[in-house]
């Protein structure tokens, strides 16, 4: 968790300095921070749901059909880090937290 908001800090960052956005009331920062972070909540669904549970794979006609997550991403997604978070994704604090927000979002 804190190094997912020390990336997107360090992001926002780099793209204050390359653009020279003043941001003295912090609302562009605010808004920054939002939409990093539902892309990244997409991206991490989207690999759940082609990956590990394959809701949505890929036709077998595909050439990335039978890739493994780390080879699709080549680059942004190591084999490394492709088992820590396929490991979080299948333990139990995970499934207990996803059935609380799927609740919370029935709820609304």
């Amino acid at each position: 968790m804190f190094l997912n908001v020390l990336i997107l800090f360090i992001y926002l960052h780099i793209l204050q300095k390359l653009f020279h956005i003043n941001d003295p009331t912090g609302s562009r920062k605010k808004n920054f921070v939002r939409a990093l972070a539902a892309r990244f909540r997409q991206l991490k669904s989207r690999l759940v749901d082609r990956f590990i549970t394959k809701k949505s794979a890929p036709p077998p006609g595909n050439p990335n059909a039978n890739k493994k997550p780390w080879q699709v991403y080549d680059g942004y997604i190591t084999e490394e880090q492709w088992k820590l978070f396929e490991a979080y994704v299948e333990s139990d604090e995970f499934k207990v937290i996803n059935n609380l927000i799927n609740i919370a979002i029935i709820d609304i």
